[in-house]
């Protein structure tokens, strides 16, 4: 598993230096389905980030009280989410391994604290089956790992004690497979288990299909993360839909945002 080392004051100006990078690293993210690229973001757009994510935490509505969803309809007070939505190392992972063609299926912001545990689910082994093809949307051509991922940023710096997520390299491409927690006894280093402190303003890049597990949060400071999901074509936009007067969801284009967005940005958000 590669991790990489970011000075604090880099700054890609524009996609190519990035695009470059990711050549290099992107065997790596292959072959273990997590890549975790340390202190990518700047000072400045590490407090921009934890402000949005307090502000959502405080006023952002939803159904959850730990996870607030659509963070690209806060443009305006927070710009920083549609930063990280089009940061370039993002849009270099989805093309090497969905193609040209991709979109944005969650945008969401989270918070974990020592006494309340966001989806309590998530802290057994899981792969984020929400985010695969629906039966019969599979492409044939196109192998199950290679169909979306998600790239979460970690806001402060995050030791073993504060739970940060751990994964199983490699797992995203054994199949029918399964892991539980026994198979990783909580607490312990283990061979084959990716267990490390993440500092702040670090990308974790991880395959749906790779099995992790959150850690609890057994610190005073919450854990907050900022992550967006990118998928192929045939997965549909399952965590940026709005909730309708009949029970239904359906996805709403955030016209606001599109009015001004980038080609980029408009590729991400238009419907499908």
């Amino acid at each position: 598993m590669l991790v990489l080392h970011r000075d604090t004051k880099a700054q890609f100006p524009s996609e190519a230096p990035i695009m470059t990078a990711m050549a290099t690293d992107f065997p790596a993210f292959e072959r273990d389905g997590v890549l975790i690229l340390d202190r990518l973001l700047t000072p400045a757009q590490l407090a921009a980030a934890q402000a949005g994510v307090d502000w959502a935490m405080a006023h952002a509505g939803g159904p959850h009280r730990w996870i607030k969803q659509r963070s690209y309809e806060w443009h305006e007070r927070h710009p920083v989410f549609v930063e990280l939505i089009e940061h370039p190392a993002a849009i270099a992972a989805a093309r090497m391994l969905l193609g040209e063609d991709f979109h944005l299926i969650a945008a969401q912001c989270s918070r974990n604290t020592r006494d309340d545990h966001y989806a309590p689910g998530v802290m057994q082994f899981h792969q984020d089956a929400v985010f695969f093809p629906k039966p019969g949307r599979a492409p044939a051509d196109v192998p199950a790992n290679r169909c979306g991922f998600s790239a979460m940023w970690t806001l402060q710096e995050t030791p073993l004690a504060m739970g940060p997520t751990e994964f199983i390299p490699g797992s995203h491409i054994q199949g029918d497979r399964r892991y539980g927690n026994d198979d990783f006894p909580a607490g312990r280093s283990s061979d084959g288990l990716l267990r490390r402190d993440v500092p702040a303003g670090s990308l974790i890049l991880f395959n749906h299909r790779t099995w992790h597990r959150g850690g609890p949060n057994t610190t005073e400071q919450p854990r907050d993360l900022v992550t967006n999901a990118y998928a192929r074509p045939e997965v549909e936009k399952v965590q940026i839909l709005t909730p309708r007067g009949d029970g239904t969801e359906a996805y709403v284009p955030c016209e606001p945002v599109l009015a001004k967005a980038s080609l980029m940005l408009s590729q991400l958000l238009r419907a499908r």
